[in-house]
């Protein structure tokens, strides 16, 4: 079935070639790829004018021009843009994805096109014709057929082709590199429930007299109602030995092995780990767990730009070509800037800041360090954490509990202010009023 689906999509048919893709999320690398589309979905887009014209204090015509279509840009794409971007990562397990987009003409401030409709049209919709062009099945079940060069030309369709269309569309996805270690874990998994059916439940084995008619039959129905697919049923005075697998060494190893190895095939071609070096996450080090998540950090990163360049040449372009003309679609496209968000460790934080102070830096901002550790800030300085400060002793210093003169430590214990009086150090269940004292 494999081998015939792949097939069709070289000649440009992928429809069951992208059923099996779908199907390998149930049981294949269907966690890997839920870590990148949220990954990706939980990220911080920001639409920004052409770095040139990013100065608000540029009064220009084209730089004012440039912000301008910046913020209509942002209204209506930016509250989208957190589906849109789970529906993107299509492009990268399949190798092709589209969307539909709906727009009301002048809706925007009586000039301006508003985006009404923004969703995904999967990648089994799409197809290449004889003549090496994308067409799409406008209903999921028919065969028919309508021409995509019209559609994305007018505007009311974007497609994101992995490749830019150079690579067969049965190896343009991702899950290609997964298909092979996909269908030996099917077989792992299928061989090793047969092998706990077989063997987790202790065999049933009936005697039966041969001699006897129709005796045989009811043994047979007789083990297979004690509720296990391992029984049989045996003539009386023939030998059998019956082993259980499960307590033998080495009992589906092999298996466990296949789907091992599967898992490891999948965290590679989604989350890059074992790439750079042979990273197994949970099997090492805490430096190695570390070199694995910044492997994934580095790949989510990477694709978050391919995004963004996506959105921007397929649907913010044509969208600034239609209502501010083909030079500012040239020159004054704003960036689609998708920023993954990350947590940060405050305790390397924190270290890095305590180095920086002591080699001299001074332009830590205080505020954005504290709240990038996970913590509070607390602008007044009243009820702060202060650091612990030592208490030198010098003579006829004022205390200002007191308003008495300090006394000689040496001489007389340091007085600690105490709710209702002070306590005395060298007592330390004496207490005394503030007349006492």
């Amino acid at each position: 079935d494999i081998a015939s689906a792949r097939t069709q999509a070289r000649a440009g048919k992928p429809r069951q070639w992208f059923e099996v893709y779908d199907e390998m999320r149930r049981n294949g690398p269907g966690p890997q790829v839920s870590k990148c589309k949220l990954s990706l979905s939980a990220a911080t887009v920001t639409f920004l004018p052409p770095e040139r014209y990013r100065d608000e204090a540029d009064m220009s015509a084209e730089a004012v021009q440039a912000r301008r279509i910046a913020d209509v840009v942002k209204g209506q794409y930016g509250p989208r843009m957190t589906e849109a971007l789970a529906d993107w990562f299509e492009k990268l397990s399949h190798g092709v994805v589209g969307f539909h987009q709906i727009t009301e003409p002048r809706g925007v401030e009586g000039k301006y096109e508003k985006v009404t409709v923004l969703e995904k049209m999967p990648a089994r919709r799409f197809e290449i014709d004889d003549q090496r062009a994308w067409v799409y099945r406008p209903f999921p079940n028919d065969a028919s057929t309508a021409p995509c060069a019209p559609f994305i030309k007018a505007g009311s369709m974007a497609l994101f082709v992995a490749g830019n269309g150079s690579v067969s569309l049965d190896m343009a996805g991702l899950n290609f590199e997964c298909i092979v270690p996909w269908s030996f874990a099917s077989f792992a998994h299928r061989h090793l429930a047969r092998l706990s059916e077989l063997f987790g439940i202790p065999w049933r084995v009936v005697w039966y007299d041969e001699t006897k008619k129709g005796q045989k039959e009811i043994a047979q129905r007789s083990a297979q109602k004690m509720g296990a697919a391992a029984w049989g049923a045996f003539p009386k005075g023939m030998e059998v030995e019956v082993k259980n697998a499960l307590t033998g060494t080495g009992a589906g190893e092999v298996q466990e092995k296949l789907i091992g190895i599967a898992d490891r095939s999948y965290d590679r071609v989604y989350l890059g780990h074992s790439q750079a070096s042979n990273v197994q996450v949970g099997a090492g080090s805490k430096t190695s767990s570390d070199e694995a998540s910044e492997q994934a950090r580095d790949i989510h990163r990477a694709r978050a730009n391919e995004a963004g360049n996506d959105f921007r040449d397929g649907l913010i372009r044509p969208y600034v070509l239609r209502n501010f003309g083909p030079d500012a679609a040239e020159r004054l496209c704003p960036e689609v800037c998708v920023t993954i968000k990350e947590r940060k460790d405050g305790l390397k934080l924190a270290q890095t800041a305590a180095v920086l102070t002591t080699a001299g830096v001074v332009t830590i901002d205080e505020e954005s360090l504290v709240r990038d550790c996970g913590l509070v800030y607390q602008p007044d300085p009243t009820k702060a954490i202060k650091p612990r400060v030592t208490n030198t002793w010098q003579p006829g210093a004022i205390l200002p509990e007191t308003g008495q003169p300090n006394a000689d430590p040496a001489q007389l214990a340091a007085v600690v202010p105490f709710p209702g009086g002070h306590r005395l150090a060298e007592e330390s269940d004496a207490y005394a009023t503030p007349d006492a004292a």
